[in-house]
This record gives C-alpha cells, sequence and structure tokens, in this order.
C-alpha cells in the first residue's frame, strides 16, 4: 500500500517504514490477505481523506 502522511519535516523525516496492528502468524497456515489499521508516531497523522486501513498479503512458503 501507498500512504500520505503529514507532520512536522523534522519528524517524517526520520520514518523509514510504518508499523500495522500485529498480525498472530500462529494462526495463519495458508497464504492471505488482511487489512491492518496503521499504527503512526506521534505528531504524524494520514492525509485528510485516506484510510486508516492498509491491505498486507502474507504469503506461506513450506520449507523442504
Amino acid at each position: 500500500s501507498v500512504v500520505e502522511i503529514v507532520g512536522r519535516a523534522d519528524t517524517i523525516g526520520k520514518i523509514d517504514a510504518l508499523n500495522t496492528e500485529p498480525i498472530d502468524l500462529s494462526k495463519i497456515t495458508v497464504s492471505t490477505t488482511q487489512k491492518r489499521r496503521l499504527v503512526l508516531p506521534e505528531g504524524v497523522a494520514l492525509n485528510r481523506g485516506l484510510p486508516s486501513m492498509v491491505e498486507i498479503t502474507l504469503e506461506i512458503i513450506q520449507v523442504p
């Protein structure tokens, strides 16, 4: 997903990734797509009108 964030330039300049709500991987047995809410640092917000959820694709690969 692509998101647009707003905030002070010095705060945004330090961000290289955003976190989401946790995903319990112990309950995932097949590849899936899930929606999770973004966890934004203090002083940072999503650009007005953008959804706070992102779509995450989890691909399960069996290791030989």
